[in-house]
């Protein structure tokens, strides 16, 4: 399995409008995957961090999201979707709606480890 983990930097006087977030730009995206590369990933996990006093301050990324997919061609494609001019200008043009900061990506393969021995 594979993992896009597109993180958003928590930089000095930034926000984060997660209304915004999950009700318009995750559905976008998703729908972009589906129309310009005919893929959906398998699961998507959000992280929200929260500190103890309910605000993000402090914490290195407002959000960070991850996309997993079943296989490296489904990354490569979804990674493409930003060359997609039209997708990547729907995609820009939200993103000053919910953040100050642009998200960066980072991709992996995951590993599966047994528990009870750590081994892969």
């Amino acid at each position: 399995m594979y993992s896009v983990r597109i993180v958003y930097p928590n930089k000095p006087g930034s926000t984060f409008n997660w209304q915004h977030y999950y009700d318009v730009h995750l559905p976008l995206g998703v729908g972009l995957l589906r129309e310009y590369c005919d893929i959906s990933p398998v699961k998507i996990e959000v992280d929200q961090h929260i500190t103890s006093d309910g605000k993000d301050t402090g914490a290195p990324y407002h959000c960070i999201c991850t996309l997993y997919f079943n296989s490296k061609e489904e990354v490569d494609a979804m990674t493409g979707l930003f060359a997609i001019e039209d997708a990547r200008r729907q995609l820009a043009e939200d993103w000053p709606k919910y953040t100050e900061t642009d998200p960066e990506l980072m991709v992996s393969e995951i590993m599966t480890a047994d528990p009870a021995t750590g081994r892969v």
